[in-house]
């Protein structure tokens, strides 16, 4: 570790409670899984063609990814793997065999690592010697961070880490065999930070990584290590620094030099992407997407995904139809993702399962129109009144609602406002004021999509809304921001309201059953298809089932 002296006292008050007695960790939100991953877990271990390999060392990193196969299932860490493609460590790792004999390399965490079926190579090839077994934490669900460290057999570890979406705390707990109580925490904390005076702390790298090593008065080895700028939430806690672990302090250091933060770009890594590919395999459908929305709006649906990585089966060997999305950067770059049945291959080589009900957006997602649901709130209400001028027509006691969600707001740049009482509905778009179709006797508007239909580069917004004095019926309208016009489609669907859905790329309308909720909410069934909004001949049509 090089080594760089900065000696202050700091007042800094965060999550970290520093008491006479010794150090309290305080995880963020989420419950806490306790459970010991098995004190006596064996060395990690995989079977390929029937043979067993094993560890030989530290990753690397090679930009070459192809896979001979892939690691489908897994067993516990304490039990031996007796099928093929089966390991004690995790499954969806790409393999490849070597020129070496009896070695092959998994592709884990951003790197590549050797395993040899010859167990004794273990002592003669591998820095760490065979009396150590590797130890890596992967998050049950998805996490930009993996932890992988080499620990001696003569010590004990247990892993941690919080149930939340994504994984708010993870961390591997290791101490000697032969001591009780305190131990040392290598993990992840999000919004870590500390607290107290009486701290000195010390600039040092930490395998690559520059971070803080702080040291409390009166302490005789050092309470904390975190990484610095970005990634100060992985952090390593000596909460046995005023008892055992003086005495260890050789083997401490030497554990820490095996520690690796594995920090993973997102699934679409930040950075400017000109434009994205997507096409379909084997049917060889084709989009391009280079609009800056349609690259923001599928950016966030990937990143936003709530991803599970614990898989009892590989969905490479499914057949039917995928997607393969090829992200190009402007520095010519590329990342491309696989999508196929709710499952999810990134570019490391790993597959996720996706929740259903993210899944079901894909399709939404690819086809570059956005649904959004009534949320009310007070915000631009003022600025609404201020330029509507005259007040409409309203009733006693009605109330005035911004009901488009902040983030649709702010990315297309127009606010929609709503009465709770007479239900009466407005668009405010480059600060002038547009009515949205009827309310009176109805619940006024009730659904929203927004799409690009007539693909002159600027979006629409489509609605739906309901109205009707002696016969009730619901209407389809949409709003041309090109034309800062609103036109209403000629349909009228007596008897019932509508509501949209994105099927095959396609704004679909479906009868729906609408119940208020109160404060302009409202809760909305789909149920049966009516038609769907297309493009003819160069007009936006609705055409009825």
């Amino acid at each position: 570790m090089n080594k760089k002296m900065d000696k202050r006292n700091t007042n800094l008050l965060f999550l970290v409670v520093l008491s006479l007695t010794g150090i309290i960790y305080m995880t963020g939100c989420g419950a806490v899984s306790n459970k010991k991953e098995n004190n006596y877990a064996l060395t990690p271990m995989v079977m390929i063609d029937g043979k067993l390999y094993y560890p030989l060392g530290r990753g690397y990193v090679d930009e070459n990814h192809y896979f001979d196969g892939t690691i489908k299932s897994t067993v516990d860490s304490n039990e031996i793997p007796t099928e093929n493609e089966q390991s004690n460590f995790g499954s969806g790792y790409g393999y490849r065999y070597t020129e070496k004999s009896g070695v092959i390399e998994i592709f884990m965490s951003d790197k590549w690592y050797e395993y040899s079926t010859n167990e004794a190579d273990m002592s003669v090839t591998n820095e760490h010697p065979a009396e150590k077994q590797r130890i890596e934490l992967k998050p049950s669900v998805f996490s930009y961070y993996s932890i992988v460290l080499m620990l001696p057999a003569d010590w004990d570890y247990e892993i941690q880490q919080t149930d939340d979406v994504p994984v708010s705390n993870m961390s591997i707990n290791i101490k000697p065999k032969k001591e009780e109580g305190q131990y040392i925490s290598i993990g992840y904390s999000k919004n870590f930070g500390v607290c107290g005076t009486g701290l000195s702390q010390e600039e040092i790298d930490l395998n690559g990584h520059p971070a803080w090593k702080g040291t409390y008065d009166n302490y005789p080895l050092w309470n904390f290590i975190v990484l610095k700028d970005e990634n100060s939430d992985c952090v390593i806690i000596n909460h046995a620094a005023d008892t055992w672990s003086k005495n260890y302090e050789k083997e401490i250091d030497e554990i820490l030099s095996t520690v690796e933060f594995n920090i993973k770009d997102k699934l679409v890594p930040d950075g400017e992407i000109v434009n994205i590919s997507a096409c379909t395999r084997p049917e060889s459908i084709e989009y391009t997407y280079d609009d800056r929305i349609d690259i923001q709006n599928i950016r966030e649906y990937f990143n936003s995904l709530d991803l599970d990585g614990n898989l009892s089966e590989n969905p490479g060997d499914r057949n039917g139809m995928s997607w393969a999305l090829t992200f190009k950067y402007a520095d010519n770059h590329e990342v491309t993702l696989y999508y196929f049945d709710e499952y999810i291959l990134n570019a490391e080589g790993q597959w996720f399962r996706v929740k259903h009900e993210q899944a079901e957006k894909f399709d939404e997602m690819l086809s570059g129109i956005e649904l959004f649901k009534i949320t009310p709130s007070k915000n631009k209400v003022e600025d609404f009144e201020r330029n509507i001028g005259e007040m409409p027509y309203t009733v006693d006691g009605d109330e005035c609602y911004n009901i488009v969600p902040q983030d649709i707001s702010e990315k297309y740049g127009f606010d929609i406002f709503k009465f709770d009482k007479s239900y009466a509905g407005y668009l405010m778009y480059n600060d002038k004021i547009y009515s949205l179709g009827s309310s009176f006797g109805g619940y006024g508007l009730t659904a929203f999509a927004i799409a690009d239909l007539n693909k002159d580069g600027m979006r629409e917004i489509y609605f739906t809304f309901s109205w009707g004095s002696g016969i009730y019926r619901s209407q389809i309208g949409y709003f041309d921001m090109a034309a800062e016009e609103v036109k209403i489609f000629d349909y009228s669907n007596e008897d019932n309201d509508m509501s949209f859905y994105v099927d095959s790329g396609k704004l679909q309308v479906y009868n729906a059953r609408v119940t208020p909720m109160g404060s302009t909410l409202l809760k909305i069934v789909n149920l049966k298809k009516v038609g769907e909004i297309v493009l003819d001949e160069g007009e936006i049509k609705f055409n009825a089932r």
